[in-house]
């Protein structure tokens, strides 16, 4: 069994597949201060937990976009797999080409979207990953992964004001009962809400016009992701557990090099 572990800004997420099937995962808060025997004993208790858990854990991959966490995450998941896990980077031979100008710069999980969008819906595919920051992953039709966007999430934006501006409240990101708000937390609402939503749009309308795209795929990954599904004109798809499955695909093409 296949042990895969995301690292992000702001969550950490755990898979663990039996073949091409997830067997199940959890996502927990990313700490930078965690050690690796801390994040072992958690990781381990958290599988033992799996109800379909049968096999051993005899292979891991792992993906992180937080330096200090990486070799913590890494040393963690070779004590339970008694394995040494698959690290992905940009310079490890992928089942997609990487035709962007620095390739060394793009994010492993970026990367694992790619992978996952190529191989689940094939042609051409834009997926928009709901994190820390908001990604726009581009994959063309070959497939290779031809670059994107990058802007700040909305609850990194939620935080930057409530640090910033001294009479404004933590709210809850979620979609407005009205563009115009009548209260301080309606409004903030729907700033965060329908401005992430629009600028979502707007990218995806200039990037289909800028690539003279008509029919790609439009799918939605990240925590926040299902919230915009139906109010985007675009995203017609959520897939919560694509970054995972690229982490599968990377470690099984990686198997058969």
């Amino acid at each position: 069994m296949l042990l895969a572990c995301d690292i992000g800004n702001t969550n950490t997420v755990f898979g663990v597949f039996d073949g091409d099937r997830l067997v199940g995962s959890f996502r927990f808060a990313t700490r930078a201060d965690r050690t690796a025997d801390e994040l072992g004993i958690f990781l381990r208790d958290l599988v033992e937990r799996l109800p379909d858990a049968a096999g051993p854990l005899d292979r891991a991959v792992v993906s992180s976009v937080v330096p200090r966490l990486t070799p913590v995450a890494y040393s963690a998941v070779q004590n339970i797999c008694a394995t040494e896990p698959l690290l992905v980077t940009s310079d490890m031979p992928l089942p997609i080409a990487v035709d962007v100008d620095e390739p060394e710069a793009v994010g492993a999980d970026r990367l694992c979207n790619a992978v996952a969008a190529a191989a689940l819906y094939g042609g051409e595919v834009i997926v928009v990953d709901f994190g820390t920051a908001i990604t726009l992953d581009i994959i063309d039709a070959r497939p290779a992964y031809v670059g994107g966007a990058i802007f700040p999430g909305p609850e990194t934006a939620l935080r930057a004001l409530t640090r910033d501006a001294a009479q404004l409240p933590a709210v809850t990101v979620a979609p407005p009962q009205s563009i115009v708000g009548r209260t301080t937390v309606g409004a903030m609402q729907a700033g965060l809400f329908s401005g992430t939503l629009g600028a979502i749009d707007h990218l995806i309308e200039q990037s289909l016009a800028e690539l003279n795209w008509t029919n790609p795929t439009l799918v939605a990954t990240g925590g926040l992701g299902a919230a915009f599904v139906g109010p985007s004109r675009y995203l017609s798809a959520h897939n919560p557990d694509l970054t995972l499955t690229g982490l599968r695909l990377i470690a099984e093409f990686d198997d058969g090099q």
